[in-house]
């Protein structure tokens, strides 16, 4: 029996350096496809492991049917990974889970029983001591402020339709935004409780003070994004406007401190040129802006079109093409009109001679003698016949020649 036969959930697991890991992943996934009534399959993403992940997982491989391998020599990112994962995902839900197993497996049925109730993703919230409840809160108060996302954890295991994963933006380190951009794309979000375990196996990824600032700045990235990359004359246009108005102000208290009180003060006079060349270049970036926005809607629309019109219209057979012949025979639009006889020609109204009726007339059948002793006088041949009737045409053209030159001379 082929395991990976209609296939409904696809299990997406990076890892990098977990080898220590790979086989209780495995197995505790494995006691899980025995207890659901769907298919399911793990796909390990080995993300520039340097340890002995990869080799672990192909052992594996030759056991368990419903296991699937990534793997790539250069460390890329949580990111990259679940997009690579995705690549070669069969199902029509997709779940994202730690190859640290410090979520529970079986915690992934009830957020799939929510899909089923017609949820389009399951955001799970940590239950559970939490190494870093710190950074967490206030990495989670920020998104909730600036994204107004109605979870209460973004980055603890989330399930999923397909579709969701589909239409997110793959950047560096964006995996921590995809409820974001569901929430964003009008997808409907629920909350499920998920376990938290301690890390029994293995060392933490996500360590160290800089893993602060670049989640800060991503954050502001995607908040940009969301906010002024659909608009960018809101943002580009504000700041100019800004400029414009510190450097008329500027100007007026320049001019108040020169002819009311006689000080004169160079720096300020450089100060208002500069604001307002920056005023002036921000609204000129807005502008840009706003006019490659609209050349990517454009291509949008082209791309959405030409997608639509490759799935509704089928494939046609090509048409029978007809040979020259028979466009000979029935088109007419090329063929040139036949001249028609003047009408002073005076042989407009002439009969044809008898000559000319033999030459397109078909000859009769000679009639067979019914007596046998009867002599048969043979017809002449047909090279013959053509000499005689090209001296009769010779003979008339000569005549009618001379017909033309007496009437010429008549006149004259």
């Amino acid at each position: 029996m082929d395991e990976r036969k209609n296939v409904l959930l696809s299990v997406i697991s990076p890892a990098h350096n977990e080898e220590d890991n790979i086989i209780p992943l495995v197995e505790a996934f494995d006691d899980l496809r025995k207890k659901v009534r769907y298919g399911m399959e793990l796909i390990i993403v080995d993300d520039g492991s340097t340890d002995k992940t990869a080799e672990r997982t192909r052992a594996l491989k030759k056991r368990f049917q419903f296991l699937k391998i990534v793997s790539y020599s250069a460390n890329k990112g949580k990111t990259f990974a679940v997009q690579r994962g995705l690549d070669i995902a069969e199902g029509k839900y997709i779940v994202i889970f730690d190859a640290d197993l410090q979520f529970d497996p079986n915690d992934i049925p009830p957020m799939i029983a929510k899909l089923d109730a017609g949820a389009d993703l399951v955001a799970g919230y940590k239950v559970g001591k939490y190494q870093k409840p710190f950074v967490s809160k206030i990495y989670n108060f920020f998104g909730r402020k600036l994204f107004r996302v109605p979870v209460r954890d973004m980055n603890a295991m989330k399930a999923m339709r397909r579709k969701v994963l589909e239409a997110i933006p793959f950047r560096p380190d964006w995996h921590r935004y995809i409820v974001v951009w569901a929430h964003k794309n009008g997808f409907k979000i629920t909350e499920h409780p998920v376990k938290l375990r301690p890390r029994t196996r293995g060392k933490s990824k996500y360590r160290g003070i800089g893993r602060i600032f670049i989640g800060t700045f991503d954050m502001l990235s995607v908040w940009f994004q969301l906010t002024f990359a659909r608009r960018p004359m809101l943002f580009f246009g504000t700041a100019g406007i800004f400029t414009f108005a510190l450097a008329f102000v500027i100007g007026i208290i320049a001019l108040v401190l020169r002819y009311g009180y006689g000080i004169g003060f160079r720096p300020l006079l450089t100060l208002i040129a500069m604001l307002a060349n920056i005023g002036l270049l921000l609204l000129i970036g807005g502008f840009l802006g706003e006019m490659i926005e609209g050349l990517r809607d454009r291509i949008n629309r082209i791309e959405k079109t030409s997608h639509r019109h490759e799935r509704t219209v089928p494939e046609q057979k090509p048409a029978f093409k007809k040979n020259a012949s028979s466009y000979r025979k029935t088109d007419n639009r090329d063929r040139k009109p036949q001249r028609e006889p003047r009408r002073n020609s005076p042989h407009r109204d002439r009969k044809p001679h008898e000559h000319e009726k033999k030459r397109y007339e078909k000859p009769a059948d000679t009639p067979k003698s019914q007596n046998a002793d009867s002599t048969i006088i043979p017809a002449k041949s047909e090279r013959i016949q053509n000499a005689e009737i090209e001296s009769k045409d010779s003979e008339t053209k000569t005549e009618m020649s001379w017909g033309r030159k007496k009437r010429k001379g008549g006149r004259k």
